[in-house]
C-alpha cells in the first residue's frame, strides 16, 4: 500500500492546532456511517480542510465507513486519519501515542502498528476528546508520556479500566536521543513539543518492543 504524507498548517482555525499539522493519508474512498448520512457534507469539508487523500466519490477501491462521532470538527484532524489507517492495515488492536504534556497544549504523535500517522500540538481538551472517542474503536490505547510534564497529563478516567495504558518515559533519556523516528533534519523543523513527543514516542516504542520480544521469565 502506498502511504503518502500530507504536510501543512491546516485546520488551525477549526481546531486550535499550533504550528504545523502532519498526517499520513492514503488514496481511499470514505463515507459516513449509514446512521449519519447527513454528515456527508461535513466529512467532505473536513477532507478538503485537512488535505487528506480521501475521496467521497466511488473509485472502485476500498471504502471505509467513518463512525459518526469522529465526523466532528473538534476531533477529526487526529481521529479520522488514525481510524482510516488502522482499518486499511487491519490494525484495530491498539493505538500508540507519544505525548509531551504541557500546561495548556501537548505535542502528540498518534501511531498505528508503530507507524506515526498524525502529529501536531493540540489543546488538552482536544487530546482528551480524541483519546476518549478512539477508545471506542480499539482494544487498547497505549500512551507514552514525558516525565517532565506528566503532572499535566489529562485525567482519562472515563475510559474503561484495562483499555488505557499510560507509561511515563524518563525525559532525561529522551533529551539524549539525537534523532527520532523522522530523522535529524525532519525533527529540527518541528516545534519543541512535537520534537519531544516524537522522541518520547521513539523511546516508548523501543522499550515496548524490548518487553514484547524478551522471553518470559
Amino acid at each position: 500500500m502506498c502511504v503518502m504524507e500530507h504536510l501543512g498548517s491546516v485546520g488551525a482555525k477549526l481546531q486550535g492546532y499550533k504550528h504545523i499539522y502532519h498526517a499520513k493519508s492514503v488514496p481511499v474512498t470514505v463515507e459516513p456511517d449509514s446512521s449519519c448520512s447527513e454528515k456527508r457534507s461535513l466529512l467532505a469539508k473536513l477532507v478538503s480542510i485537512y488535505g487528506w487523500d480521501f475521496s467521497l466519490i466511488p473509485l472502485g477501491s476500498e471504502s471505509v465507513k467513518i463512525p459518526c462521532e469522529l465526523i466532528d470538527e473538534k476531533v477529526a484532524g487526529l481521529a479520522i486519519p488514525v481510524y482510516v489507517y488502522s482499518r486499511l492495515t487491519g490494525a484495530s488492536e491498539e493505538v500508540l501515542l507519544g505525548v509531551d504534556p504541557g500546561a495548556s497544549h501537548s505535542g502528540v504523535v498518534f501511531a498505528v502498528k508503530y507507524t506515526p500517522v498524525v502529529w501536531t500540538t493540540v489543546p488538552q481538551e482536544t487530546l482528551i476528546d480524541v483519546i476518549s472517542k478512539l477508545a471506542n474503536y480499539f482494544q487498547r490505547i497505549i500512551v507514552f508520556a514525558g516525565s517532565y510534564g506528566a503532572r499535566y497529563f489529562p485525567d482519562l478516567g472515563n475510559i474503561p479500566l484495562g483499555k488505557l495504558v499510560v507509561k511515563i518515559i524518563d525525559e532525561e533519556r529522551v533529551r539524549r536521543l539525537t534523532s527520532g523516528v523522522l530523522g535529524d533534519e525532519a525533527i529540527k523543523r518541528l516545534d519543541d513539543h512535537m520534537r519531544d513527543a516524537h522522541r518520547i514516542f521513539a523511546l516508548g516504542v523501543a522499550e515496548t518492543l524490548r518487553e514484547r520480544l524478551s522471553p518470559s521469565r
